[in-house]
């Protein structure tokens, strides 16, 4: 294997594999009623008046003594059933209630890191998008194979969850009128057939193209066959655009989405590719400058070739520019991040120029074109105009800063989290005269189906270095040793 692979794949006669270990991770603990209390209480101390903190003493006794007895047994008992007592409240109440259309309010996004490799260019442009797919559906095939090694953390002992990983492909988050379901057709190859296609959106308009030809993974040329057949044949724009109603308000859409399936079979059937499809590529007609136009036009444009139920999506752009977005709900942006990191390495590794142009074996794509009546057309018509609004209230700026990193931090004796934390509240300070509460996630998972949790990084000795930081009589090197 190669230096990539050694580092991401068990062998093939592994005993072990990705999947092995989730069962008997430990279960996912209940803090004590007085020590999230106690957390609560601490988390305002940097934030509130003296007086806020006393009403807030009043409140949180009230609580104690009162509904929180009768809520702590109530978690207790649920805990004593379930190995992870938050997982299902986590998705329904953070993610599958929420009302607000997923883009680009909701949908986590980003550019691709590859702009490191090489320059975006129309020379580049369709190898670049060929071998980024290829490798896309190279670590669907790992997951299906259980190869992907399992991560751990620094401590090799601490075995994490890779049950997010199961929803990575093959995922859907269905519209509700009053909740959303994520549904996962992932399977594992031990577990059975699971989808095999990807759907290719263009202009509006929606393909279907099996990845998995007659027990064979798709080859790279053939991914090049299909996508330059799909580009010739959008240059007329669909009257369809279908994708831009996966942009509405979920309850609007659940409604449509309803009424959209009760018009035919046909639709069923469409709908039900979309949703189980492995993921979504998005080619997109523009030619964005640089990663801020990038990042702008992946989240805040072109709503007719995009589906946002979808799990994970990819929009590769003319010029070689690559932006993605995914639904929140089915992972956790560490996910998404190790699948292009993956993507990344193995590019690295092998470039882009070790596959041949050929045209044997043509695939042919199949379109979807689903049956419309006017009412859907109306609404198409109305999200057309709506949606601009959405589009125009989300200004996305993509920075990088390259003065140093996290080595040269560690070479100062300072954690580079803790650094990026207090620099954060300074520059707050600085800027309002106050420090602001902040949410900084950590990870559970380490615990059975565990995702994040939440780091309180404003603290009261925060608060006290930020207002030392900025007295103009304290020495220099107490500055940065106050909190030793």
């Amino acid at each position: 294997m190669s230096l990539v692979d050694e580092l991401f794949k068990y062998p093939s006669d592994s005993p072990v594999g990705t999947f092995s270990y989730d069962d008997n991770l430990p279960g996912l603990p209940l803090p004590s009623l007085d020590k999230t209390l106690s957390n609560y209480y601490n988390s305002l101390i940097p934030l509130a008046t003296k007086s806020e903190l006393e009403s807030a003493k009043t409140i949180i006794d009230d609580f104690k003594n009162g509904i929180g007895k009768k809520l702590d047994a109530m978690l207790q008992k649920r805990a004593s059933k379930e190995k992870n007592w938050l997982h299902e409240y986590w998705d329904k109440y953070a993610y599958l209630s929420n009302r607000y259309p997923l883009l680009p309010f909701c949908n986590m996004f980003g550019h691709s890191s590859l702009t490191d490799l090489y320059q975006p260019s129309m020379d580049i442009a369709l190898k670049l998008t060929v071998v980024d797919v290829y490798y896309l559906i190279d670590f669907w095939r790992l997951l299906r194979s259980e190869r992907l090694r399992t991560v751990q953390s620094t401590n090799p002992s601490s075995i994490y969850s890779s049950a997010q990983f199961r929803r990575l492909f093959n995922t859907v988050r269905i519209p509700g009128v009053e909740f959303d379901s994520l549904i996962s057709y992932f399977k594992t190859e031990k577990e059975g057939p699971c989808p095999s296609h990807i759907i290719i959106m263009r202009g509006g308009r929606i393909f279907k193209v099996n990845v998995n030809i007659n027990g064979k993974p798709i080859k790279a040329s053939q991914l090049e066959q299909v996508i330059v057949d799909i580009k010739t044949m959008c240059k007329e724009k669909s009257e369809q655009e279908i994708g831009c109603m996966t942009c509405d308000e979920r309850t609007s859409w659940a409604k449509n989405r309803q009424h959209l399936q009760s018009l035919s079979q046909k639709n069923k059937n469409i709908l039900q590719f979309i949703e189980e499809s492995i993921f979504i590529i998005c080619l997109d007609p523009y030619a964005p400058q640089d990663t801020t136009e990038t990042c702008q036009l992946t989240l805040c444009n072109n709503y007719s070739t995009r589906w946002a139920d979808k799990s994970f999506s990819v929009m590769y752009f003319e010029n070689g520019y690559i932006g993605g977005v995914c639904d929140h709900t089915a992972f956790d942006g560490v996910i998404s991040g190790f699948v292009s990191y993956y993507v990344y390495s193995k590019i690295q590794e092998n470039g882009l120029d070790w596959y041949q142009t050929e045209r044997e074996d043509k695939i042919e794509p199949t379109e979807l074109i689903f049956d419309l009546d006017e009412k859907i057309s109306k609404e198409i018509i109305r999200l057309q105009v709506n949606l601009k609004q959405n589009q125009s209230s989300v200004t996305i700026i993509s920075e990088a800063f390259t003065g140093f990193g996290k080595n040269h931090l560690k070479a100062l004796k300072v954690h580079p989290d803790a650094f990026i934390q207090m620099a954060l509240q300074l520059t707050y300070y600085k800027l309002h005269g106050k420090v602001c509460a902040t949410y900084e996630t950590a990870t559970t998972r380490n615990y059975y189906n565990g995702r994040t949790e939440t780091v309180r990084s404003c603290t009261e000795e925060a608060l006290k270095w930020v207002t030392t930081m900025c007295n103009p009589k304290e020495n220099v090197s107490y500055l940065f040793t106050i909190n030793n």
